[in-house]
């Protein structure tokens, strides 16, 4: 991997630690070999763990001749004898990130060293602060295992099925420790920021659905008219608020033809045209489902309970057609697709890990079954370490090994059975 110019520019080996920066009371090991330095933090962490988890930090430490240090006498010098100029801290080399905050940084290494500090499954209980930190470094400095595990938290909670998103996008319910509509702007902004928006047609649906243009205006009021990510949500906001009022303008035709049919048979039907107008004054497809309207006695005045179900019936299948372009409406990639490569992207298999942590891949084949066993074949590689690499790297899906290690007496596999 190539690091980027502008990140090798945000993350320093030459800088000067801050006067107000203080060593962390936990992630300060004394065996460490690293200190990152932010303007509050400092973390003297293990080269060797964060280059197996992000191959920025590993490519940095390589072309910044880290890799290679040694510190003795003289100071510190490479490989050749040669004098580095490779700022020192508490007797280790230092890495300056002076674009980063302290406190995101802290999260990102605890989400590494402590497996409980993090946990998808742990339901809506993380801070949205968290999520959002991250999000942005996990991106930023390729920890890639972390990001997928973000990504498929996010997941769970902008489902891609209308019924899914409905049963938990309710007024009073709470996310990541706000009020669920006050999450949605948020992790919007980090979503595009981390290049990952486009995985969550539901997120800018929420936006559009439940903020004012005020709301999103003020959201975005660090960046350019021009925002690409501003502009997506805008157009997307205004062709669903088209479409809502056409899946609006179908019921006030079925309704109107229940009025002139059935009026004389039930007098109590009214046309109540402005309560009308105000249900088209919405972006959210639930305001116009068929129990919504039921329930908002002025409209359902407007059907007779012979044309109720029909009516309602007909709404609700108009308003999943308008779902299934929500995607499109943003300039998004259609919902299976969008299904598809999140599950991809979330299947992350052994051997993938294997070979993104394994500098000289050697395993000649590896295979998972469902549930049930592990097998790996190898070619002068040590199964213990490629098998603790593989717990590392799926430390969050696991949290109990209770396994038994067998090798074949013909073919030499070996194999751990849960």
């Amino acid at each position: 991997m190539v690091v980027d110019a502008n990140l090798l520019e945000s993350s320093s080996t030459t800088s000067t630690i801050s006067p107000t920066a203080t060593r962390h009371p936990d992630l300060w090991f004394r065996d460490g070999n690293i200190v990152l330095a932010t303007h509050t933090l400092l973390f003297r962490v293990h080269k060797s763990i964060l280059s197996m988890h992000s191959s920025v930090f590993r490519d940095m430490f390589e072309l910044a001749g880290i890799e290679s240090c040694v510190v003795g006498d003289g100071g510190e010098k490479d490989a050749m004898g040669r004098t580095t100029e490779h700022e020192m801290h508490d007797g280790v080399p230092l890495v300056s990130l002076p674009s980063d905050e302290g406190v995101d940084v802290e999260e990102l290494l605890l989400a590494v060293y402590d497996r409980f500090f993090y946990n998808v499954d742990s339901k809506d209980d993380q801070p949205l602060d968290t999520i959002l930190a991250l999000l942005r470094l996990s991106t930023k400095y390729d920890f890639d295992g972390i990001r997928k595990e973000v990504i498929s938290h996010i997941a769970q909670y902008y489902p891609t099925h209308l019924d899914n998103f409905e049963a938990i996008d309710g007024d009073d319910e709470y996310l990541f420790r706000r009020r669920r509509r006050d999450v949605h702007l948020p992790l919007l902004r980090a979503a595009v920021a981390s290049g990952v928006d486009e995985l969550f047609p539901s997120l800018y649906y929420a936006c559009a659905a439940q903020h004012t243009l005020a709301q999103i205006l003020d959201a975005f009021s660090s960046s350019s008219t021009n925002d690409p990510a501003l502009r997506r949500l805008l157009e997307g906001r205004e062709q669903l608020s088209k479409a809502i009022h056409i899946v609006m303008g179908i019921y006030v035709e079925a309704s109107e033809h229940c009025l002139l049919a059935h009026k004389s048979d039930d007098p109590s039907l009214s046309l109540a045209g402005v309560f009308v107008a105000n249900a088209f004054a919405t972006h959210n497809l639930r305001a116009i489902s068929g129990r919504m309207l039921e329930m908002d006695w002025d409209l359902g005045d407007r059907v007779c309970d012979a044309c109720l179900e029909g009516v309602m019936q007909r709404v609700d299948g108009e308003r999943r057609k308008v779902w299934e372009e929500v995607p499109v409406f943003f300039g998004l990639q259609r919902w299976d697709v969008v299904r598809n490569t999140l599950e991809c992207d979330n299947s992350v298999t052994v051997g993938e890990h294997v070979r993104r942590s394994s500098r000289k891949p050697e395993i000649e084949q590896i295979h998972e079954g469902e549930g049930k066993g592990l097998t790996i074949t190898t070619s002068g590689l040590n199964w213990t370490s490629t098998f603790w690499t593989y717990l590392r790297m799926q430390r969050s899906t696991r949290t109990t090994f209770l396994a038994t290690l067998s090798t074949d007496a013909k073919t030499g596999d070996q194999r751990w059975t849960r």
